[in-house]
């Protein structure tokens, strides 16, 4: 990732994101164009004429040179640029094309900027950053209390932990050694003083032969973990070395071999060792909260493993399954409060993408079940922000600000509870803050999930960008049929009856497939579907939603 003035550049996503706005603008390039602006970065604001560009965009195709035009026509588009008045993109006559870039900016990659302290940064308009990642750091505001205009982005050491490597005889034990990386990341997530990249971004190397300095320029982190695991029947072997992502020189590396009852004290020796080599960048309350474990039942850990692997394909039938998981896993252990998390999340799943054949009653059982986790554990931000949300469902929105706010000082580096807050802020109808939040989740999780994106359209539609919302959604690899609904909405908001058309046929022939009441023409079967989806506190709010869907031709 690079900055472009206001902008972060994704190549990897193909996405433009606003800096200034905190994520409230967001747009995806069509790959050629993408690829255009990736050639002139890496220039370094030197003339690429219009034949060299075309030979390395479209290496081994003949094309006329409208198309480079057409792509540099959509970049000045997509970054508010202007040929004549050029702030990003320079047009030199007879010449080619540059990007504009301030000389005097220290040249070093860019890395997530997560606030510490939770508040928004930004940073000075005019620096663009790019290059190998530096040590040197700039100094903070003089004070927190009163800091200047162009503040600094985040400091802190920021580290990505790889999915390790199974290395037993045994596929089967794939999840193991999944689960031992993920355990880790949210134990070194605890830490307020570590930038920790989130799970799904950090995972989306699994398999891929990359070098610690490729994942640290497209995650822009100073430390890559990898490790790997072996399991022989009550023997494990875990072996994990630390890395300076710049240099790719190992810092530190280590080989645990125990029996596997002491998995657990393995990843609590693992934590501390990482944190021992960074010092003195970490503070010990995190260092007290990450040596809590959930459980001491191995059974019941393997147990929620097999759940969450299950639980993570998002549909009705791995979401059952999970559900026995976690179940088995209470069976072992009643007081494993990460098990009553993940059944309440089933529970709200079923809820909230009309599998439960009594909706009310499955919410119902989601808060109960959230409120038992929360009773076993309350410094369980994964715990507090699944009650949070539940809250939301409920329109207990007082109760769910409560949860949150507990969430976040537990863990503010779990990104999936920070697009959750962006949730809940839409649901209270302030689309701005919204997209404030998930502009801080998306910078821990720069590959985020589709739900995030989801999250990112319904800010968009609340905001009046239909457009946006749309971008959005087009970015989405399989949209489930809710969000459909949603872009037919944005069609018609935008004067498109076609396209609402075929995106709202789209939306019924997959909810008829999901729903376990499917309302058909029943009106008031689809407010009350939609109402539950969204579940705004203003009855406005609601409405503008009803009037884009009817628009759209759903009968409402």
């Amino acid at each position: 990732m690079f900055r472009l003035g206001d902008w972060l550049v994704n190549p990897a996503t193909r996405q433009l994101s606003s800096e200034t706005g905190l994520g409230s603008d967001c747009v995806r390039l069509a790959p050629k164009a993408m690829a255009v602006l990736a050639a002139l970065h890496e220039a370094r604001g030197q003339v690429l004429s219009r034949t060299v560009l075309m030979d390395r965009v479209w290496p081994e195709v003949t094309v006329g040179e409208e198309v480079l035009t057409r792509a540099i026509a959509d970049l000045r588009k997509a970054l508010g640029d202007s040929r004549q008045q050029p702030r990003y993109i320079q047009t030199v006559q007879k010449a080619g094309y540059r990007l504009l870039m301030d000389r005097s900016a220290d040249a070093r990659l860019i890395r997530l900027p997560v606030p510490a302290n939770g508040q928004a940064q930004a940073e000075d308009d005019r620096l663009f950053l790019y290059g190998q990642p530096s040590r040197a750091r700039p100094p903070r505001a003089a004070s927190p209390l009163a800091p200047s205009d162009d503040q600094m982005p985040d400091v802190r050491p920021s580290i990505a932990v790889l999915a390790f490597t199974n290395m037993s005889c045994d596929p089967e034990q794939e999840y193991l050694a999944d689960g031992m990386s993920e355990d880790i990341i949210t134990d070194l997530s605890r830490f307020s003083s570590l930038a920790v990249i989130a799970r799904h971004s950090a995972f989306r190397f699994k398999g891929k032969a990359v070098t610690p300095q490729e994942v640290g320029r497209e995650l822009g982190v100073d430390f890559v973990v990898e490790g790997s695991l072996r399991r022989a029947g009550k023997a494990l072997r875990v072996s994990a070395q630390l890395i300076d992502a710049a240099s790719g020189h190992h810092i530190w590396a280590e080989r645990y071999d125990r029996d596997l009852d002491d998995i657990f004290a393995v990843q609590d020796e693992l934590v501390r060792d990482i944190v021992g080599v960074l010092r003195q960048q970490i503070d010990q309350l995190g260092l007290q909260r990450a040596q809590r474990k959930g459980t001491e039942n191995l059974s019941a850990y393997e147990h929620v493993l097999h759940g969450r692997a299950h639980y993570d394909k998002m549909t009705a039938a791995g979401d059952l399954a999970a559900l026995s998981c976690f179940q088995r896993a209470i069976a072992l252990d009643p007081n494993y409060a990460l098990a009553h998390t993940y059944i309440a999340r089933v529970y709200m799943d079923a809820f909230l993408f009309g599998w439960a054949k009594q909706p009310d009653e499955a919410l119902t059982q989601a808060l109960e079940t959230a409120q038992t986790a929360v009773a076993l554990d309350g410094t369980d931000s994964f715990g507090r922000a699944a009650l949070a949300s539940i809250h939301v469902y409920k329109r207990q929105f007082c109760r769910a600000e409560l949860q949150f706010e507990k969430a976040i000082a537990l863990n503010a580096n779990d990104a999936d509870t920070l697009s959750i807050r962006a949730f809940f802020a839409e649901s209270l109808g302030d689309a701005e803050e919204a997209l404030a939040w998930m502009g801080k989740a998306l910078r821990l999780n720069p590959f985020a999930p589709d739900w995030y994106i989801w999250h990112c359209a319904r800010a968009y539609y609340l905001a009046h960008r239909y457009e946006d919302a749309l971008t959005s959604i087009s970015a989405m690899a399989s949209p489930p049929y809710e969000i459909l609904g949603l872009a037919a909405a944005c069609h018609a908001r935008l004067g498109q009856p076609a396209a609402a058309r075929e995106a709202l046929q789209r939306f019924h022939e997959l909810a008829q497939g999901e729903l376990a009441h499917y309302p058909g023409s029943d009106a008031e079967g689809w407010r009350r579907y939609w109402s539950n989806t969204f579940p705004y506190r203003e009855a406005r709010d609601l409405d503008r939603l009803f009037e884009g869907l009817r628009l759209a031709g759903l009968p409402l």
